[in-house]
This record gives C-alpha cells, sequence and structure tokens, in this order.
C-alpha cells in the first residue's frame, strides 16, 4: 500500500503541475518485492525506497514484407498494432482458462524478441463481494497471467507492470449477469519504452573528415 501510494503522490504531480491527463498515467505498487540492492544496509534501504517510471507507446509488430497488409508511408516494412487481450473469469475464480493459454504463451515470445517492450496486465472482478475481498482476487488474477508467460519464458520482473483494480472500472453494469461476466476478466496490452533520442549513422567520409581536422 505504501509503495502504491508513493506511485501515486508522483502521478498527482504530473496531473496538477504538469496538465497530464489521468488516462495516460499508471501506477502501480510492489512493496519490497523488487529491490534495486542489499537491503542489509541503510544506504541499502534508502536505495530501495523509490519510484521509478517509464514512458511508453503501443508496440508495434513487424510482420513479413510478403504480407497483404498496407504499408505505412514512414515505415520500410508493414506493421499491425498488437490489441489488447482480453481474458475472462469464472466468478470468484482465478484460474485461467485453458483455451486462453496460447495466447498468454504469445506475449512471452513477443517480450522475448523484443527486448524493449513491458506488458501492462490488469484485474478486475465485478462488484458481488467485498471492496478488499475484490481488489485481492483482481490482483491474483492479473498474477496469475504473469506466472503462465514467467514460466514459459526467462523475462525480467521489471518487464511486467501487474496491477489488480478490483470492482472498480467496470465496462458494463454490475446490475446484470451478463454485465457481470464481462467485468471479471484481465486486460494485457504490450507496450515499448520510447526512446527520447534517436541514433544518427554518419557516412564513412564525414568520420574520416573529423578525423583529418583533429590531425
Amino acid at each position: 500500500m505504501l509503495s502504491k501510494k508513493r506511485a501515486d503522490a508522483i502521478a498527482e504531480k504530473l496531473v496538477t503541475h504538469f496538465d497530464i491527463e489521468t488516462d495516460r498515467l499508471k501506477t502501480f505498487g510492489y512493496g519490497q518485492e523488487r529491490p534495486i540492492t542489499s537491503n542489509d544496509t541503510e544506504q541499502g534501504r534508502m536505495r530501495n525506497r523509490r519510484v521509478s517510471g517509464e514512458v511508453v507507446v503501443p508496440f508495434r509488430q513487424p510482420q513479413n514484407t510478403n504480407s497483404a497488409l498496407t504499408k505505412d508511408a514512414n515505415q520500410k516494412q508493414p506493421f499491425v498494432d498488437l490489441h489488447e487481450l482480453t481474458i475472462p473469469f469464472s466468478r470468484n475464480q482465478y484460474r485461467v482458462k485453458t483455451n486462453y493459454r496460447p495466447s498468454i504463451q504469445s506475449i512471452g515470445q513477443i517480450l522475448r524478441d523484443n527486448p524493449n517492450t513491458l506488458v501492462i496486465i490488469e484485474g478486475y472482478t465485478d462488484n458481488s463481494g467485498s471492496r478488499d475481498y475484490n481488489l485481492a482476487l483482481s490482483i491474483e488474477r492479473a498474477n496469475k497471467v504473469a506466472d503462465i508467460i514467467q514460466s514459459e519464458y526467462t523475462i525480467s520482473a521489471d518487464r511486467f507492470k501487474v496491477i489488480g483494480y478490483g470492482q472498480d472500472f467496470p465496462i458494463a453494469s454490475n446490475l446484470t449477469l451478463e454485465g457481470r461476466i464481462k467485468n471479471r476478466r484481465v486486460n494485457t496490452s504490450i507496450v515499448q519504452t520510447f526512446k527520447t533520442s534517436q541514433e544518427v549513422i554518419l557516412p564513412k567520409w564525414t568520420i574520416w573528415s573529423v578525423d583529418r581536422l583533429e590531425k
């Protein structure tokens, strides 16, 4: 709870001081689970009390150039946006249904093949239960999806952004059975880190000219 509140405090400053829209910010709290150094010393504990973050953009997966997909004007090869995967769950359950496992495992393959990617995994419930129970259940659902990926591929934990929202943010009415079924879900999306600078390759003659000037 403390780590999540720390992240929320940073997000609040981005909203109030820089007018960043709230739907552009996602906050996660991992508590003591992801230390960057040993907690055996005071100096180490000070380094571990932190908030870190990434600026990300939607991941675009390149396709075979022989594909019939339309080419983007600024791309040398065609691409397709990777859409969010929605995984439904039975009432009060966090077990992932078997027919969704191949799709979840394919996320691990994309993460393995693209080191600059992250996966956001968000769990939700309906409102049939206490708020605390629903929050815990939604986190458990999200973690189960992450576990499936990590069981097949060795992916660093810091590339998983896992959170549970409980009964908050329903996509349908909880007053109907159909609506409650839609709200019991995990959403996943793959994003890639935004590069603030771009590598520039200089022609050989430019490098040679610089060398001549230095001499």
